[in-house]
């Protein structure tokens, strides 16, 4: 599997994305449902429902990354270089 690699600028960046993001629903919120309803809701029972569609999410991406290791692992070996006994074949 090839390394994965950053700069401490690109991980800040992408750190600073998730906040931006994170604001943005937030703000989202507030204008849809009102700036304090999350004190209304059971939070605990909607937390409780995203973290069953986290927990699917987290398969289906353990799945789809399985598959393309394995596709990866298997074109890595087609172009390998044939060995002195299967080239005798």
């Amino acid at each position: 599997m090839p390394d994965i690699t950053a700069s401490p600028e690109e991980i800040q960046a992408a750190s600073e994305m998730f906040d931006d993001m994170c604001r943005e629903r937030h703000a989202q919120g507030a204008d849809e449902y009102g700036p304090v309803a999350f004190l209304q809701n059971d939070t605990i029972e909607m937390l409780a429902e995203e973290l069953l569609d986290t927990a699917n999410y987290a398969r289906y991406h353990f799945i789809k990354l399985l598959l393309i290791n394995n596709q990866m692992m298997q074109e890595q070996t087609s172009f390998a270089r044939p060995s002195e006994e299967e080239m005798q074949k």
